[in-house]
């Protein structure tokens, strides 16, 4: 088990995009600086979108489960 942190953003508007593509299950908390609609368990070429809303917190904008 690996516990990822994720990077502050600069400033509220930038984007972020997350792509498993390995075979390895990738789990996102919905925690910290990472707001999301609830856990998120990626599995091979699942995507997660987020947008930062300030300068401290990215905030979900959507999800595929593939």
């Amino acid at each position: 088990g690996t516990t990822n942190t994720f990077l502050n953003p600069t400033a509220a508007g930038e984007s972020f995009t997350v792509v498993n593509n390995s075979a390895f299950t990738i789990v996102i908390a919905d925690s910290g600086n990472v707001k999301l609609a609830g856990a998120y368990s990626m599995t091979e070429d699942d995507v997660l979108e987020l947008v930062s809303t300030s300068a401290s917190e990215w905030v979900e904008v959507s999800r595929s489960v593939n």
